[in-house]
């Protein structure tokens, strides 16, 4: 009997500690060291460093059944590897040519414009791209102004109006679009001035080769297990009010998982963070989400269109000068010609470029509504009896892709920016860093600005981690934006607020924020 007696005692003791286990740890699936939330480019830049440096107590948590991100993502479609989520490359692209990608340099001057009457009116395009093209010179001496901190950001339809420029017809608005819209993936009248001052010192590229940019993690992915890489992990929660930062993944309570870490690095895109796709608790802090939310998401991507013959002409790009009044945004306003020479002649297919709005308009049609308007578009541009049979389409939609929502990030509506957004969008909150591409002030809206964020949030967190105690926050919820600063200049640097630019590392520099 005394036997049973210790058994039972044994039992009693045992439920009554497992009582007092805190719940969320009774179903832990892994523990790591370092988490890393999102295995597109961040997340395996990330994996790429901590490797470089020995560390290998890490996990990858991605939501898709791939890895890569948009880089990744290819289709074949008509006998050709298209990459939806890299068709353009901007930037420096040295690196990109060292690994051997095909790059071919697309250009803005070849194009041919029509309208929904069936006119060729190139020739009239030609003359107000040069109206339009000087007005956008004689801005810079305003983006400049912002840049050395003299005068506050203004959006860039106010500052094309301000130096002459309105768009007064069709012709006028596509032409803008290409300039504008095209270039940041918002309308016009929400673009920051600076930002797409900054921007335009990038030349553009069209990416043709067979794999995209998923070549830039090569290196990476063949480093990586099933011990260090989880796939069809959907991160629903981050909790770090323990000792330990807890991770649940999951779409549903009986579908969860949960993972343990002393350090989480969160990639996820801005879109992701700002759609409250991710519950943090405790709640971020007032500072770090409105950055979060101030950042805005710019969508360009391509409808792939294949034809049963060409009828247009080999210019490079085929803008459409819409009619249309209805809407306040451009309607299927630029298809790319693949079918020419240096690209894919002979596959008869055109890419129906879109942007912001019209992108997210566009997403929500099903792909036989798409396809009717495509055609009813083409029609009107080239006349019915020229458009041949539209046999195949394919169209990713980013837009409103729930691990994505936009292709890339860009600058802030301008109003009040706070001098160092960038720096706050990229703080840590106590053990949570993260790496948006918003983050980087010089590549922003670039693969090489995630990188370059992703490089700073991993530096910190090692930092934390190798000296063992907690990781301060780099900013306090009782500091004030609009304090009076006092900003100095120096000859080797430029400034923007007081946020100090160092032209011969393109690194920023933080300096008298607050008094």
């Amino acid at each position: 009997m005394a036997g049973h007696s210790h058994i039972k005692m044994w039992i009693i003791s045992t439920l009554l500690l497992m009582s007092f286990v805190h719940p969320s740890l009774a179903n832990v699936k892994k523990e790591a060291k370092y988490l890393i939330l999102g295995a597109g480019a961040g997340g395996l830049h990330a994996a790429r460093l901590l490797l470089a440096q020995n560390i290998t107590d890490f996990i990858i948590l991605e939501g898709t059944n791939q890895i890569g991100g948009r880089s990744e993502r290819s289709v074949d479609f008509g006998g050709i590897t298209f990459n939806p989520g890299d068709m353009f490359v901007y930037g420096n692209i040295d690196y990109l040519q060292r690994l051997g990608f095909g790059l071919q340099k697309y250009d803005f001057a070849f194009w041919e414009v029509r309208n929904d009457q069936g006119e060729d009116i190139t020739s009239e395009a030609n003359t107000q791209d040069g109206i339009l093209y000087a007005a956008k010179e004689a801005t810079n001496d305003l983006a400049e102004g912002v840049v050395k901190h003299e005068r506050p950001d203004i959006d860039q339809k106010t500052a094309m109006a301000m130096k002459g420029w309105l768009a007064k017809s069709p012709l006028d608005e596509i032409v803008q679009w290409y300039y504008f819209d095209f270039d940041q993936g918002i309308q016009m009248k929400r673009e920051s001035l600076v930002g797409t001052y900054r921007q335009s010192l990038q030349s553009d590229y069209y990416l043709i080769t067979d794999y995209g940019a998923s070549g830039l993690f090569s290196d990476v992915e063949q480093q990586l297990d099933e011990e260090h890489l989880h796939l069809g992990e959907v991160v629903v929660k981050i909790d770090q009010s323990g000792d330990k930062v807890i991770v649940t993944t999951g779409n549903t309570p009986s579908e969860e998982e949960e993972y343990v870490a002393d350090y989480v690095l969160v990639t996820f895109s801005l879109g992701v963070l700002q759609q409250g796709e991710v519950t943090f608790i405790p709640p971020l802090p007032e500072w770090k989400t409105e950055q979060l939310c101030r950042y805005q998401r710019g969508t360009i991507e391509g409808v792939l269109l294949r034809f049963a013959s060409k009828f247009w002409s080999d210019a490079e790009w085929i803008l459409h000068a819409s009619d249309r009044q209805d809407v306040d945004y451009h309607h299927y306003p630029a298809f790319l010609n693949v079918d020419r020479e240096g690209m894919h002649p002979g596959s008869n297919i055109l890419v129906a470029i879109l942007t912001g709005e019209e992108a997210i308009r566009v997403e929500g049609l099903s792909d036989e509504e798409i396809m009717e308007e495509v055609l009813n578009v083409l029609r009107n541009m080239y006349g019915e009896e020229n458009v041949s049979e539209l046999q195949e389409m394919y169209f990713e939609r980013w837009a409103t892709n729930p691990f994505s929502y936009g292709t890339f990030d860009t600058w802030p509506v301008p109003a009040n920016i706070p001098p160092d957004a960038h720096e706050r969008l990229a703080a840590n909150v106590g053990h949570v860093f993260f790496a948006q591409q918003a983050s980087s002030y010089e590549n922003i809206g670039l693969t090489v600005g995630t990188i370059e964020a992703s490089s700073m949030a991993v530096s910190k967190m090692l930092y934390c981690g190798k000296t063992g105690g907690d990781c301060p926050e780099d900013y306090e919820s009782t500091w004030s934006y609009w304090s009076e600063m006092e900003c100095d200049e120096r000859d080797d640097r430029e400034l923007y607020g007081c946020v100090m630019i160092k032209k011969n590392e393109g690194k920023t520099r933080k300096v008298n924020t607050v008094n």
